[in-house]
Formats: C-alpha cells, sequence, structure tokens
C-alpha cells in the first residue's frame, strides 16, 4: 500500500520541482509536506505510516497536520496528483 503512495510522491515531486524529502525547513517545503500529511491522513493513513514514508517520527507527522491550515497554497496540487 505505500508503495501507491510513494509513486504519488515522485509525482509530485516531479510537478513542483521541490525536494520533499530534503530535510530543509524551509516554507516552502514545510507547507507542501503539511499538505501531503493532511492528504494521507484523509487517506487513512495513519501518524507511524506516514512517518515511515519520509523517515520522520509520528509525532512529528502528528504536529505538522495539527498546526497545518486550510488555506495552505499547495492543497490544490496535492489533491490534484493524489486525488
Amino acid at each position: 500500500m505505500l508503495k501507491i503512495f510513494k509513486e504519488d510522491l515522485e509525482k509530485l515531486i516531479i510537478k513542483t520541482g521541490i525536494p520533499i524529502f530534503n530535510p530543509s525547513r524551509s516554507t516552502t517545503r514545510i507547507l507542501l509536506r503539511q499538505a501531503i500529511y493532511v492528504k494521507l491522513r484523509e487517506k487513512g493513513l495513519s501518524y507511524p505510516e506516514i512517518g515511515e514514508l519520509f523517515n520522520k517520527d509520528h509525532t512529528t507527522i502528528l504536529h505538522s497536520v495539527q498546526k497545518a491550515k486550510p488555506n495552505n497554497p499547495f492543497t490544490a496540487v496535492v489533491n490534484e496528483v493524489m486525488g
């Protein structure tokens, strides 16, 4: 199941040109990752599963999802690529 989401993530990297697996904490990368985390939660993945995809602790994912704002500029592109 996680393989399907990895393919979607690769498509997002190509579409946005933003390396989401880079550990950088730039605002652009943070906002994109937050939009992805929220979408993956909507699709039923647990926090530990999302953390496994991004090599992050599940509490990091939880915190990011809680801090995500509804007007995230990357929500549309994430929804377009990940359905």
